[in-house]
C-alpha cells in the first residue's frame, strides 16, 4: 500500500463513483420489478405476491456446530446433531 495522497484521494473518489453507479443500477432494477407487478392472473398476481413478501419477516436459521466441529446446514443433519447432544447429555 502507499502513503501517496494523491493516488489515495484518487482512489476514495473512484470508490465513491463506482458505489453511486451501483446504487444507481440497483435503483433501476428496483423501479423496473415495480413497473412489471400486476393485479391479475396474467402474471400470477404477482403484484399480492411480492407484497405478502414484504409483509412477512424472513426467518434465518443459522446452521448448528456438530460434535466433530464441523457444520449441520439441513433439517436432517440439524435434528441428528441435536440428538447426539441430547444422547451425550443424557447417559
Amino acid at each position: 500500500m502507499t502513503r501517496n495522497h494523491r493516488i489515495k484521494t484518487e482512489l476514495n473518489r473512484i470508490t465513491q463513483d463506482i458505489r453511486r453507479k451501483i446504487l444507481g443500477i440497483k435503483q433501476q432494477s428496483v423501479e423496473a420489478y415495480l413497473q412489471t407487478l400486476t393485479d391479475d392472473a396474467s402474471t400470477d398476481y404477482s403484484l399480492w405476491k411480492s407484497t405478502k413478501r414484504l409483509e412477512r419477516p424472513t426467518l434465518h436459521i443459522p446452521p448448528v456446530r456438530k460434535h466433530d466441529r464441523t457444520w449441520a446446514r439441513n433439517n436432517k443433519e440439524k435434528a441428528e446433531a441435536f440428538a447426539d447432544y441430547l444422547e451425550r447429555t443424557f447417559q
